[in-house]
């Protein structure tokens, strides 16, 4: 009886200590991926690409519609998605811009970098509902100076 009493107490005892984990946030949202110039990241909605040491964060704030022709449907015309980003990295403060999946802008130039919508995860299919915290952004972040 002793021994279950002190291993159910070394049990509680283990499983109570909290994890000292610790997460970069900007804007109240997770910095999850780096920040990487010529290079495309995926980004997760309402999560960050960032660089601690310079401030630069590229935040994918919301999916502002999506319309693309799901997987396995016949439809008239590609649809669109609309992603809106916010930047940090520029001297007159943040950035905010929507880039298209097919419509355009797909691209925008702003502070020393162009930053291309190359993708929009997951994509539609027939008698899926993808859930708004489910979507990523492909983007590709290129230096322009």
């Amino acid at each position: 009886m002793k021994n279950i009493t002190c291993i159910c107490l070394l049990l509680t005892i283990v499983f109570s200590c909290e994890k000292n984990v610790n997460i970069e946030t900007y804007n109240n949202m997770k910095v999850t991926v780096p920040f990487v110039v010529n290079n495309s990241v995926v980004i997760p909605v309402q999560q960050c690409a960032g660089e601690t040491g310079t401030s630069k964060y590229l935040c994918v704030e919301s999916i502002f519609s999506d319309s693309r022709c799901p997987a396995g449907a016949y439809c008239i015309w590609a649809g669109d998605a609309a992603v809106k980003f916010s930047f940090s990295g520029c001297s007159t403060g943040d950035i905010e811009f929507t880039l298209h999946t097919t419509l355009l802008p797909r691209d925008t130039t702003a502070c020393g970098y162009k930053f291309t919508l190359k993708n929009l995860l997951p994509y539609p299919a027939l008698e899926q509902i993808i859930d708004p915290s489910g979507y990523r952004a492909e983007v590709l972040i290129e230096e322009t100076k």
